[in-house]
């Protein structure tokens, strides 16, 4: 787990940021729950949101385990855990493959995990559900 063994990613982050392929980006050390919040929250354009993929395939192992071991449910896990070192962006689906290209000559790694949507909330999908996200995740003024 990345409490454990963060890796960092930030090649990643500086790359899009030289090439200007990424709209927006924050880090999700807070959960990323909060981190989408905070995405959300900070744009000028109002009539915006996120809809992510609840994609398994993605989860690490060691969430599944911790996840059955303390009877935390994953969900719970994927959206309010943090302290971990990734970058949430925003790319225009435009630069999408430009930008995929680019990390990947550099030897990094992006992951799709949704899309930007014309309504001022974030959904999940997980499986044949779409559910409203809520605002969670580490807050440091409370």
């Amino acid at each position: 787990m990345s409490v454990l063994e963060p890796k960092d990613l930030g090649k990643e982050a500086i790359i899009l940021s030289e090439k200007n392929l990424a709209t927006t980006s924050i880090d999700s050390s807070d959960g990323l729950a909060k981190s989408l919040t905070d995405l959300l929250h900070s744009n000028p354009r109002k009539n915006i949101g996120f809809e992510i993929l609840f994609n398994e395939e993605l989860i690490d192992e060691e969430a599944f385990r911790y996840s059955e071991e303390f009877k935390i449910s994953l969900e719970n896990l994927v959206f309010n855990g943090g302290e971990e070192f990734i970058h949430i962006f925003t790319i225009d689906p435009n630069n999408y493959d430009s930008a995929l290209k680019t990390i990947k000559s550099q030897k990094g790694q992006i992951f799709k995990i949704g899309e930007v949507i014309q309504e001022n909330k974030i959904y999940y999908l997980n499986k044949s559900e779409r559910i409203e996200l809520k605002r969670s995740g580490f807050e440091h003024f409370k």
